[in-house]
């Protein structure tokens, strides 16, 4: 006899930048060599060159380079799987209208230039894959002893229909709600015990997949001074979009099998300023200086967790299911 039980929690919620995690921080505050092929092939280093649609976003004081009104299109791929079937992923990379008004010929302010411009900034897709041995050790465990650092008790993860909730309490991590309703883990003698039974080894395997991209559209406008100082200043805006499926299955020797899932779903949008100069004292010498803030992100993340036993057995022969 197979039974199947799946415990499954949703939550929703919104938060600013400083409700993320180092992990989150990471995500959104790195980004990747993308733009035009210029820029690309010089590996970004335009700080103190200028002239180039991707180049704005780093220093606004490149804008003031430009002589002419100009138009930039760029289109890039990447491979996205880190196993052995590549993937190739196709996307506009660069997209930018530079708009530029001379002044008059005697004055020292040669020209007044603005610019609208797209930058895809990070590509997050990418699919990974990873198959490991047979070992004395499970996610059950690292559940079990999670939920025994909190000191959560049994009543703290049961639901009592009218009265407690314990998805409605901040305090209960929904792991350790999930593992107790799917029988992951057993509350014994005042402790929490894993499902995986002594010398019993789990082989584990786990893959993920991620999607979706990080780009900034920017407003820039900046000054050419006797073509020897250059400056400007942009608005950013930043748009996020990113999703990440996750499993992680294990195969008890005892018999039976576990799919831990996790999905997260992330959207929001954030600002950020900019301002930098570069100064050409000589022909041969550019020096490039740019002030960044911070960018400020609103942020809204959608969490979905499910633990599947299928067929698992404990000691006394019960199969793994709901209270």
């Amino acid at each position: 006899m197979k039974r199947l039980f799946v415990s499954i929690v949703f939550a929703a919620g919104a938060f600013f930048a400083f409700g993320q995690g180092e992990f989150e921080a990471y995500r959104y505050g790195q980004t990747d060599l993308l733009g035009t092929a210029r820029y690309m092939s010089m590996a970004g280093a335009f700080g103190a060159l200028g002239g180039d649609a991707t180049a704005i976003v780093s220093n606004p004081g490149g804008l003031g380079v430009y002589r002419n009104s100009d138009v930039s299109i760029s289109f890039g791929a990447t491979n996205t799987n880190v196993n052995r079937r590549g993937e190739l992923n196709g996307a506009l990379t660069n997209a930018a209208l530079v708009f530029s008004f001379p002044v008059r010929e005697e004055s020292k302010l040669k020209n007044v230039n603005f610019s609208v411009s797209y930058n895809k900034i990070k590509d997050y897709n990418r699919v990974m894959r990873i198959q490991g041995k047979a070992q004395h050790i499970s996610v059950t465990d690292y559940l079990a002893d999670f939920t025994n650092y909190f000191d959560i008790t049994e009543y703290d993860l049961k639901y009592v229909e009218n009265e407690y909730d314990p998805y409605n309490n901040i305090h209960i991590p929904y792991m350790s709600i999930m593992a107790c309703e799917a029988d992951m883990m057993n509350f014994i003698n005042g402790a929490w015990y894993p499902l995986r039974q002594d010398y019993e080894k789990v082989a584990s395997s786990f893959s993920q997949q991620e999607k979706g991209s990080a780009s900034e559209w920017t407003l820039a406008l900046a000054t050419n001074y006797n073509d020897i100082v250059f400056f400007g200043a942009s608005l950013g805006v930043r748009y996020i979009n990113y999703q990440k499926w996750s499993d992680l299955k294990e195969d008890f020797d005892y018999g039976g099998s576990m799919t831990f899932r996790n999905d997260l779903y992330t959207r929001g949008a954030g600002i950020n300023l900019k301002i930098g100069a570069i100064v050409q004292p000589a022909d041969f010498l550019r020096l490039g200086l740019s002030l960044h803030s911070p960018t400020f992100y609103y942020l809204e993340d959608r969490y979905y967790g499910s633990i599947t036993p299928e067929n698992v057995k404990f000691d006394n022969g019960k199969f793994a299911e709901a209270h």
